[in-house]
């Protein structure tokens, strides 16, 4: 099987003309990217690539289903794994690496960038509760636009 049979060289240098012309942002890394899940894992992965993709950079969490939040901790997201009783945030967000030390995680909540399941977390002594546990088992935590944990609760 070739890689081309999917994406003919007539296709690839129509997306290339097209990106070299345009001043908006490219399209071929996300074509090759799509193109590439597709071949490897086939149509309903795609999908599910996509859905997820949406979800986290539109935040809306809510569209995720209990498979994708599986798929996200096994490849897609950097994430740890935490004892439910350890609900701390400022635990969390250290575990996770987007903190290097707790008083680092207790700054980066004060200063408003670190969101729980898409919603701002300002309270330095927060600790994650039960219907911020997404189907009882995963918690999404962001600190600033770009840099993403998930928690797989034990």
């Amino acid at each position: 099987m070739n890689f081309f049979t999917f994406l003919p060289v007539a296709r690839i240098a129509e997306i290339e003309a097209t990106d070299k012309a345009g001043g908006t942002k490219p399209e071929a890394q996300r074509i090759l990217a799509e193109e590439a899940t597709r071949l490897v894992h086939g149509e309903v992965a795609l999908m599910a690539a996509r859905r997820i993709t949406d979800s986290l950079f539109h935040g809306q969490l809510e569209n995720l289903t209990e498979n994708d939040l599986e798929q996200l901790a096994q490849d897609g997201m950097p994430g740890v794994q935490i004892e439910k009783s350890a609900g701390s945030l400022i635990d969390a967000l250290v575990a996770a690496g987007l903190a290097k030390s707790k008083s680092e995680a207790r700054t980066f909540i004060q200063s408003g960038s670190v969101a729980i399941n898409g919603q701002k977390a300002d309270a330095i002594d927060h600790q994650i509760a039960d219907d911020e546990r997404l189907y009882g088992r995963f918690t999404i935590l962001r600190r600033g636009k770009k840099n993403y944990g998930l928690v797989s609760w034990q």
